[in-house]
């Protein structure tokens, strides 16, 4: 079972994030750029002080999980 269908070349699949071409790895980090950045503004409208709390530890998690992508990419820029 493929895991997604590659961008660049619509007869290849690739299996898992280490096995896609450098296209598919910036097109998917960004999208998942795309996502956490929809989530922080989500956050940032939040009102209340037990919201302000965990506002605060969603943005930290937010922040790791982008730091992680940003890895991710420089990666995949090696890996092309």
């Amino acid at each position: 079972m493929s895991w997604t269908n590659c961008l660049c070349d619509e007869n290849a699949e690739h299996d898992d994030i280490y096995s896609e071409c450098l296209m598919c790895a910036i097109s998917r980090l960004v999208e998942e750029n795309r996502l956490l950045g929809d989530q922080v503004a989500r956050l940032q409208s939040s009102t209340g002080a037990c919201e302000m709390i965990r506002k605060d530890q969603r943005i930290e998690r937010l922040e790791e999980e982008n730091e992680t992508l940003r890895d991710k990419l420089w990666w995949a820029r090696d890996r092309g």
